[in-house]
């Protein structure tokens, strides 16, 4: 399973089920989504630096004029995209959308 395979299913609005494949995968971005959250928001972080911590995030290139206040928070982050010169104060939450399973 690849990540443009979650992102498909995910934006079709289909449902995942446990213990899938599609399950592990995105479980393994989500904790991957937490750890770049985690030090994104663990103190005071460079405007570049926090732009590569979201080019991680959402794994896509971030514009550098892209302002974002910390904290920021991402329960998945690869559904996600930056537009050129956005500004976003502290405490967003992203949720991803269709991130529900069935057991």
């Amino acid at each position: 399973m690849e990540l443009d395979d979650l992102l498909e299913v995910l934006n079709a609005g289909r449902t995942i089920t446990g213990d899938s494949a599609l399950h592990n995968l995105m479980h393994r971005v989500s904790q991957d989504a937490l750890r770049i959250t985690g030090e994104l928001n663990s103190g005071y972080q460079e405007p570049g630096r926090v732009r590569e911590l979201l080019a991680q995030l959402t794994g896509k290139p971030v514009d550098e004029s892209v302002t974002v206040f910390p904290p920021f928070y991402s329960d998945f982050g690869k559904n996600v995209t930056f537009g050129k010169r956005i500004f976003i104060n502290s405490g967003c939450n992203e949720v991803c959308q269709g991130c529900e399973t069935a057991g």
